[in-house]
């Protein structure tokens, strides 16, 4: 090779030189060149979707690349935002070749954007992080070594924190969340249908999406992506907890979610009425063709009713809890959006029929208003 041709022409001028003469002086460099980075596949592909944030999102970025883990790439999924927000992003892509920009030409939603960052990233491992939220310092770093050292396919934090702001951004108050209070720490169990039932069925696994560290092989292999629907999250944790193998729970609070007070739902339509009962359809249908025919119809009817209270929860209860109201014209066109579809006599569908969603409604709303009792904290965003 190159090396030992060289080696052998200093000896051969060692040897016949009479006269070998040396200085002390640098007068040569030897340039190494290292691999461009578009040439690199980087440990991590963190992906942040991003849609109207422009008060949080420098903040968000900043908290990855301030990361103690310095092996990873940054994948922000422009989702359409109408205001400045990817301005901000590119301001910090020209500093840092680490991010890369990827754009939709109209608003697809969250699940959507994260699945176009999912076909763009090019990491071992890939996580999620929401644009007015914020990585702890280490989290990267904590989350790789769970992962490499358990060989693990999802590592999960049980954990997180939360910063309640008012309106005006002031911080409210903080706190350390935990679900369940007494945090699970390992493997989940092997069965998938025990699995399901004593985990994802009691959401004793909090979906949030950014809670999940997953090996990127993994998701491929089974083609787990988001589905275009409300509660996105809920259905992306039901094919994690049905699909892997090795599925890892660690106590460590990883993620600052922000919670802006005011920022929840706060009006209902009969065009969100619609959605939410087409989220429903579709999240069934994402549930039934996750399961296969590897999980039992029981423990399938179990998380499909799961799937729903939680939907309800977040985007129909959320409303009428907080206004203090019960719009029976609205809860009529979620039924009335559902009932072509359900009417094959399954479980849920009954049950919904005759009255499912009112009465969850109608027992939220004594439980919480008229006993005075804290409305519980939502599971999913």
């Amino acid at each position: 090779d190159k090396l030992s041709d060289d080696r052998l022409l200093f000896i051969t001028l060692l040897s016949l030189a009479e006269k070998f003469y040396c200085v002390p002086d640098c007068l040569y460099v030897h340039a190494h060149r290292m691999p461009t980075l578009q040439n690199q596949t980087p440990d991590i592909s963190v992906i942040v979707p991003v849609y109207n944030v422009e008060r949080y999102v420098e903040g968000s970025i900043n908290s990855i690349l301030e990361q103690t883990f310095k092996d990873f790439e940054v994948i922000v999924v422009d989702d359409a935002s109408p205001d400045r927000s990817i301005d901000i992003c590119e301001q910090l892509a020209r500093s840092d070749r680490r991010i890369k920009i990827v754009r939709h030409e109209f608003n697809q939603g969250l699940g959507a954007a994260r699945n176009t960052g999912m076909e763009h990233a090019r990491g071992k491992y890939v996580c999620f992080l929401d644009s007015d939220d914020v990585l702890v310092k280490d989290a990267l770093e904590k989350f790789y070594r769970i992962a490499e050292e358990n060989k693990a396919e999802v590592v999960h934090c049980m954990r997180w924190l939360e910063q309640l702001e008012n309106k005006d951004g002031t911080l409210n108050r903080s706190l350390t969340v935990s679900v369940p209070p007494t945090s699970f720490i390992g493997f989940l169990i092997d069965d998938k249908n025990l699995r399901l039932q004593n985990f994802y069925v009691p959401q004793l696994i909090a979906p949030m999406a950014w809670l999940n560290f997953c090996r990127r092989d993994f998701l491929e292999r089974h083609n787990i992506k988001f589905p275009a629907i409300l509660s996105e999250d809920e259905a992306f944790n039901f094919a994690l907890q049905r699909f892997a193998d090795r599925f890892y729970c660690m106590p460590d609070p990883l993620c600052i979610y922000r919670k802006r007070m005011g920022s929840l739902i706060n009006s209902l339509n009969p065009e969100k009425s619609k959605k939410c009962s087409a989220s429903i359809v579709e999240g069934i249908k994402y549930i039934d063709r996750a399961s296969g025919n590897h999980i039992s119809m029981r423990i399938r009817n179990a998380c499909v009713n799961t799937f729903v209270s939680q939907l309800l929860q977040n985007y129909i209860l959320r409303y009428y809890n907080e206004n203090e109201i019960f719009d029976i014209d609205l809860t009529r066109i979620l039924i009335e959006a559902l009932r072509p579809i359900f009417n094959d006599g399954t479980e849920i569908a009954t049950h919904f029929l005759q009255g499912y969603a009112a009465q969850i409604l109608w027992k939220n709303i004594l439980q919480y208003r008229l006993l005075n009792i804290p409305t519980p904290p939502p599971i999913s965003r």
